[in-house]
């Protein structure tokens, strides 16, 4: 698992990459769900909802392709060397974020 004070300064770094100025109330929702994100991954815990077609076609697929670039740079960012492997439930909740921007 990562520091979250290091954790915090790489989600900001990657965001302010993106271009993504998020108001200061939705970043901390965003940099929130970022950390829980990683909590999850590091300990290789799933995410218990079901993501159906329904539900996943509602969000834009540009925004999901945004959503698993952000995801696997942070992750790079953080360390790691191999090519993440990212939940699509995981991806699809932080293209809502995108999408609601």
């Amino acid at each position: 698992m990562v520091d979250n004070k290091i954790a915090k300064i790489k989600i900001k770094m990657v965001t302010n990459n993106y271009h993504f100025n998020f108001r200061e109330d939705k970043y901390q929702v965003f940099e929130n769900h970022m950390l829980a994100f990683l909590e999850r991954y590091y300990q290789q815990e799933k995410l218990s909802f079901e993501l159906t077609d329904n539900l996943y076609q509602q969000i834009n697929i540009d925004f999901i392709n945004q959503a698993e670039d952000y995801l696997k740079i942070l992750l790079k960012e953080l360390g790691e060397v191999n090519e993440p492997k990212i939940n699509q439930k995981e991806i699809f909740l932080v293209a809502t974020h995108f999408a609601n921007y």
